[in-house]
C-alpha cells in the first residue's frame, strides 16, 4: 500500500461509502480486478480499493 492509510470502498467509486480502511503494510486478500479497482477482502469485510495505491 502508497498511503498511510487507505479506505475501503462499498462500490468502485471514489465518491461510494466507506465500509473499511487500511493501514499500511496491513496484509489483505485480492480477489480480482476490475477496471482501476481490486476486490478485496480483510477479514470478513470485502469492498474496493484503487489498484495504484496496492503493492502486490
Amino acid at each position: 500500500m502508497t498511503a498511510s492509510v487507505l479506505p475501503i470502498k462499498e462500490k468502485r467509486s471514489k465518491s461510494s461509502k466507506t465500509v473499511g480502511k487500511l493501514n499500511r503494510d496491513q496484509t489483505i486478500t485480492i480477489l480480482s480486478q476490475q477496471d482501476e479497482w481490486y476486490k478485496v477482502k480483510k477479514g470478513s469485510q470485502i469492498g474496493y480499493v484503487l489498484i495504484k495505491h496496492v503493492k502486490k
